[in-house]
């Protein structure tokens, strides 16, 4: 039947809403199966994931880890969350295939080397791995360079990429013990059924911890090259998702709260238990010893060139290596290249403190801990003009020989427990000023002056932290062990490097307050003079506040007297 003038109408009508619709998205032609938005792409993706704590890992019938903690949270910023119920855990030989074979398909937590980087579509890094060798404490092994590692016998997990690294490293097959399970080889490396236990530095510290109760029951005695784990798409799923999660990912390495820690960090600290450098003060005393025996061991070119490159062993993101001449001349750091071969004898942290002069005079009476202000590296630079990026550091020096010096250091977010941003002692000193300063600037500056003078009041904690006051001129206020120089100008007053340290306090409390590390007179050790990690606040337009820790307190460790007038 031929349609009426108004049939034709309807049929026009819808043509033209149909190709709207079409065109604006709302209805799509079915063409090539791709998704048209991430959602719909992330809804159909399969995940696989193998056993690998603390990364990916069940307990108590509950999938968990670092990788799968960052899947939920990333998926959930793109749209649709993907729980761990919808994980897959299998044998890391199944999961590789899946992920060959897709479609799409995504497994981790995979070690992206050339050989694998076509095969895959690639986001991360997850975690920078860093595979080691342990040894127990009570055995004296000092592995210096490769050739050292043929005297041993090496426990390794059947088919790990660890004992690929060895064998590159000219390892005979015959010298490795492979196992399926790393329990059995650390109850090995106790017995001294092996010597050596080679596996990633934190599933091992994890295994450890479950199998010894002890976190750092064994020690590092090497480092083979660094691999980053990454999710690893197949190559079907869209380009689009893939960037969409990328991206999301790195929005949790950037975004930080008000204690400097970014979700990522505080994803990664749920299982490894200190900083993404998993370092104590003392690690980082073993980190600086192992890298001065490996440089004291080779060439100096050799070390120097590993010290600089960013990838190599002793490079490790915010933990790494510097290395200096004892006359102040900067030999290597992979993050300030343009400035080695410079003189930086005089080179101050962002407060004034002598940090090379500091660090080289440490160095010649042995080696030992010290502290000091520093930006962290960004986007692979550090960049020491950016004044409001410097940040508390504790770092460990010590002499390769009679010409030179190495040192390395860790951020206070980076060596404590997770939400907490700085060592216990550090916080606990922190709110201390801050009580003080409010407690001026309500009861008035006469009322505060005189319980911050009482040796018993609210000032002087339970571990014998006090807060002392100044003007900005460098006049003391008030001082509960220094009544006699209340009201002297100290605004003078240097350590024995030149440092202004009241001067270089005044100033920071005027411009906001803040950090500064200092030298100054321990009264428990018999005054000698001692690194300090300070803080201070400003009360008013008149006055200021301040308090702080001897570094000791903070490394646990009685370093020796090293700026006495002795030496």
């Amino acid at each position: 039947m031929p349609l009426s003038e108004c049939q034709m109408r309807i049929v026009w009508i819808l043509a033209v809403l149909g190709a709207l619709l079409l065109a604006t998205g709302c209805i799509s032609e079915q063409s090539d199966g791709v998704a048209d938005s991430t959602d719909d792409s992330i809804s159909r993706l399969s995940f696989y994931t193998e056993d690998l704590p603390p990364f990916n890992y069940q307990e108590n019938g509950t999938l968990k880890g670092i990788s799968v903690d960052l899947l939920e949270v990333v998926t959930e910023r793109m749209g649709y969350r993907v729980s761990r119920d919808q994980v897959q855990l299998v044998s890391w030989t199944d999961a590789y295939q899946e992920g060959l074979a897709g479609p799409d398909t995504v497994i981790f937590m995979t070690g992206r080397v050339p050989q694998r980087e076509a095969l895959f579509q690639w986001a991360g890094p997850i975690y920078t791995n860093h595979n080691v060798l342990f040894a127990r404490p009570d055995q004296p092994i000092t592995i210096t360079g490769p050739e050292d590692l043929k005297a041993y016998r090496i426990g390794l997990i059947a088919d790990d990429i660890t004992a690929q690294q060895l064998l590159d490293l000219g390892v005979g097959p015959d010298q490795l013990v492979q196992e399926t399970s790393p329990a059995v080889l650390i109850a090995m490396l106790e017995s001294g059924a092996i010597d050596l236990f080679g596996y990633s530095e934190a599933t091992g510290r994890y295994v450890s911890e479950k199998e010894t109760g002890d976190y750092y029951a064994f020690s590092i005695v090497y480092t083979l090259p660094s691999l980053e784990g990454y999710y690893a798409f197949s190559t079907d799923v869209p380009e689009s998702t893939v960037r969409s999660f990328q991206e999301a990912l790195d929005a949790l390495r950037t975004e930080r709260d008000a204690a400097g820690i970014t979700p990522y960090d505080q994803i990664v600290r749920r299982y490894i238990p200190l900083a993404e450098s998993g370092m104590t003060p003392q690690d980082l005393e073993a980190f600086v010893q192992s890298a001065s025996a490996y440089a004291a061991g080779v060439d100096q070119n050799a070390a120097l060139a590993l010290f600089q490159d960013k990838d190599g062993n002793f490079s490790r993101g915010n933990l790494y290596v510097y290395a200096y001449d004892y006359k102040g001349t900067l030999l290597a750091h992979p993050y300030q290249s343009n400035l080695v071969g410079t003189d930086r004898t005089n080179w101050t942290d962002v407060r004034g403190l002598p940090f090379v002069r500091l660090s080289e005079y440490t160095a010649l009476n042995g080696g030992g801990y010290i502290a000091y202000l520093y930006p962290a590296p960004h986007g692979g630079v550090i960049d020491e003009k950016a004044l409001d990026t410097y940040q508390p550091k504790i770092g460990y020096v010590a002499p390769v020989d009679e010409h030179w010096w190495i040192g390395s250091g860790m951020y206070f977010s980076d060596m404590v427990q997770a939400g907490a941003g700085r060592p216990e002692v550090v916080s606990r000193m922190i709110a201390l000023v801050e009580d003080a300063a409010r407690y001026g600037q309500a009861q008035g500056t006469a009322a505060a002056l005189a319980e911050i003078s009482d040796k018993t009041g609210r000032f002087v904690d339970p571990e014998g932290h006090y807060v002392y006051a100044y003007d900005y001129d460098g006049t003391l206020l008030a001082h509960p062990w220094l009544s006699d120089q209340v009201g002297t100008s100290l605004i003078d007053r240097t350590d024995p490097f030149g440092m202004e340290q009241i001067r270089l306090l005044s100033e920071t409390a005027r411009n906001g307050g803040g950090y500064v590390v200092f030298i100054w007179p321990n009264p428990e050790r018999e005054n000698r003079d001692e690194l300090k990690v300070g803080y201070v606040l400003p009360v008013d337009e008149h006055w200021w506040v301040g308090s702080g820790v001897y570094l000791r307190e903070i490394t646990g460790t009685d370093s020796p007297a090293l700026f006495s007038e002795d030496n």
